[in-house]
């Protein structure tokens, strides 16, 4: 059972870099993005995560994570996830000794996708507090932090990602979009 949590789990993260990737910034004025924001809402809650995520050219290193992890199946469940999605330059500024051995460790790299998710509720932006501490869907804690409307994720090891972008909502969950891989203290490779 916790085997098969984890798994989703994992998937939901990497489906959720797609969501992330999926999105598109208006800026050209405060009014066409708040439609533009609408809209994307409303695409995108009828798909789910892994729907958002195939094909996404953002988050192909994740995809290949979940891949490895043998946890794609379970990113097309229902849920309620909180996804915190690495993109590929995340994946990219690890050594890549320690990546290859990542993604070689179907064991490890399951512990590193759950620890990217929360698997009991959706938390949105606006639900994200300075100081929290989130249970991952691993069974850790990630830390947030929030300050000047930048919104931070620290690990139980003090390594810190950045939320970038904006939060994509899918039919099962969000996705915050990360420009770090969160690794758990507890990781053995």
């Amino acid at each position: 059972m916790k085997k098969t949590i984890l798994k989703v789990i994992a998937l939901t993260c990497i489906a959720s870099l797609a969501l992330v990737a999926c999105s598109s910034k208006d800026s050209t004025s405060k009014e066409s993005t708040t439609t533009t924001t609408k809209a994307k809402e409303s695409t995108t809650e009828k798909k789910s995560i892994v729907e958002l995520a195939q094909g996404n050219e953002n988050f192909t290193s994740l995809l290949a994570a979940v891949q490895a992890a043998e946890l794609g199946e379970l990113l097309a469940t229902d849920g309620t996830f909180t996804i915190f999605a690495p993109v590929n330059a995340a994946f990219e500024k690890l050594d890549a000794t320690q990546r290859d051995a990542l993604m070689a460790n179907k064991v490890e790299l399951t512990k590193v996708l759950t620890y990217h998710a929360v698997a009991t509720e959706v938390l949105k932006s606006a639900d994200l507090t300075d100081g929290q501490e989130i249970t991952t869907a691993e069974g850790s804690k990630l830390t947030i932090g929030v300050k000047d409307g930048k919104i931070t994720v620290t690990t139980d090891a003090g390594v810190t990602a950045n939320v970038v972008g904006e939060e994509i909502v899918g039919s099962n969950g969000v996705i915050h979009v990360i420009d770090t891989v969160l690794l758990p203290a507890n990781l053995a490779l």
